[in-house]
């Protein structure tokens, strides 16, 4: 926002370029001395300032003394110009966030990422086999925590089906440093018996990734057994079996 000392405060919507016009905004008459002052707006730098004639061509000399600009009136129409550009700031994932997956911000699995203030950043979590995602939050540089609940996940339908698949999430750039955090859970597989002629006993109704299962099987009276398996039921592959 540009402001001169003396002229009616008017306050600009384009962030990315101000331009002031004198007389059509204020006047002044030819060898005053004019004042006036720049704010940014927030996510926002200043990068140019120019004081022109009116025709375009003509640069006014301009001075910059305590947070003010100054320079003399030409005779002539001038156009005050203020460029600007949006910040920059850092995405970066909490260390614990790959855990028990894989975080991509924006494509990318660098740890860090530059984004400019509202630029879109989107977190893609793909998560270990037999985990599933519980959270995923960003936290400001001031400590605010930006959360998201479970109706903001594209992709609710997946979580709840599919809970090992990967989740999308997305926001805008603010100006300030950005920790992105997840949370995970392994997921409860259930453990099916299917015997004839013979009892297994000893094994929990469900159990995690990773988790040794420990059962006992006993023959009914009159019978042997030849063959024990365990088999995953969603790709049918064989599991190995360690005996005593």
């Amino acid at each position: 926002k540009i402001t001169i000392e003396g002229v009616e405060d008017i306050d600009y919507t384009n962030a990315l370029m101000q331009v002031y016009k004198i007389p059509a905004n204020g006047e002044a008459i030819v060898g005053q001395r004019v004042c006036f002052t720049i704010e940014e707006y927030t996510g926002y730098d200043l990068v140019s300032v120019t004081v022109t004639y009116d025709n375009g061509e003509q640069h006014c000399p301009l001075t910059f003394k305590d947070g003010k600009y100054y320079f003399d009136m030409p005779a002539d129409d001038v156009v005050i110009t203020a460029g600007f550009t949006e910040e920059i700031h850092t995405v970066k994932k909490d260390a614990a966030s790959e855990a028990h997956g894989q975080v991509e911000m924006n494509g990318l699995i660098e740890n860090s990422i530059s984004v400019a203030y509202k630029d879109g950043v989107e977190v893609v979590v793909t998560p270990d086999a037999g985990y599933q995602v519980t959270k995923i939050y960003y936290v400001l540089a001031d400590g605010s925590v930006k959360d998201f609940d479970m109706d903001s996940y594209e992709n609710l339908t997946t979580m709840a089906d599919a809970l090992d698949t990967a989740h999308s999430i997305f926001f805008h750039m603010p100006a300030t440093t950005v920790t992105v955090y997840v949370e995970y859970a392994p997921i409860d597989y259930t453990i099916s018996v299917v015997k004839e002629e013979a009892e297994v006993t000893g094994q929990p109704d469900t159990a995690n990734v990773g988790e040794q299962i420990t059962f006992t099987t006993e023959a009914h009276y009159g019978y042997l057994i030849t063959k024990g398996d365990v088999i995953d039921e969603t790709s049918g592959a064989y599991v190995d079996i360690f005996t005593d």
